[in-house]
């Protein structure tokens, strides 16, 4: 029974199989009749036998989405002197280590885009270089894609150290098969490396590159992309801080002082 009707033991939304047999007659029918149930979002705790009123999707989000995550470090840094940006130190702990962190608590496959992989010995990930020899963000996304092996992928820069594993989740809850970028929308604009894209976009990317055409938003059909309202992310963010982003040294000043004043 389990195999042929999936559905209906997951979910919100559960039946009641009820077994009626019929002992008067010659030969006994068995009915099977289902009975819809609306039984609240919980689960068996198995080891204390209790009830576990986390929330279903949270729990499972890491094994039913199929999404991997990029972390793109392919950055000129040029505002910092040369120096690489993901590598600097935020009370004891490199910017991409943090980032890292946030990625490995939800994704089973991460990848690092970098065109200076000997910087990363120590990083468990899957190492890739741009495909195309063009620095810019889109670039980088579009090797992301071409190197994932799950359908969509969660694209983050290397310089934001504030990065909330609640604002991934939130962009991750968003996917949806007819879009194919999801985003988030502040009053400071769209956030294209805090996103979603799926992996049927890299030919789309591909052409955009090769025109050299490099702004990501321009390259979507708008019907197909998806736009979290800043009120929605707020909710886990209420900050914003998982936007701010260190791209000199005034900025790193400041990502200090966040860090020790919360």
């Amino acid at each position: 029974m389990r195999r042929f009707f999936p559905d209906i033991f997951h979910g919100t939304k559960r039946l009641l199989l009820l077994n009626i047999s019929y002992p008067r007659q010659r030969i006994k029918i068995k009915t099977y009749i289902f009975i819809p149930l609306i039984l609240p979002d919980v689960s068996l705790n198995l080891r204390t036998g209790k009830p576990d009123h986390h929330p279903i999707e949270k729990r499972q989000l890491k094994m039913d989405i199929k999404c991997s995550g990029v972390i793109l470090a392919g950055g000129e840094n040029k505002r910092f002197l040369g120096k690489n940006k993901a590598l600097c130190l935020i009370e004891g702990k490199r910017i991409i280590d943090r980032i890292y962190s946030v990625f490995r608590s939800i994704f089973d496959e991460i990848i690092l885009v970098t065109n200076a992989p000997e910087l990363y010995p120590d990083m468990d990930a899957f190492i890739v270089t741009d495909i195309y020899p063009k620095r810019s963000s889109m670039t980088g996304i579009h090797s992301g894609l071409f190197y994932a092996s799950n359908p969509y992928v969660f694209c983050s820069a290397c310089d934001t150290p504030f990065l909330k594993k609640e604002v991934v989740q939130c962009v991750l809850s968003h996917i949806r098969p007819h879009f194919d970028l999801i985003l988030p929308e502040t009053s400071a604009g769209l956030e294209p490396l805090c996103a979603v894209y799926a992996r049927n976009c890299i030919g789309l990317l591909e052409q955009n590159i090769l025109a050299d055409r490099f702004k990501i938003q321009r390259a979507f059909n708008e019907k197909r992309i998806l736009k979290i309202p800043e009120s929605v992310i707020r909710q886990h963010d209420p900050d914003l801080s998982s936007f701010f982003n260190v791209n000199c040294r005034e900025d790193l000043s400041a990502a200090w002082e966040m860090a020790v004043h919360g």
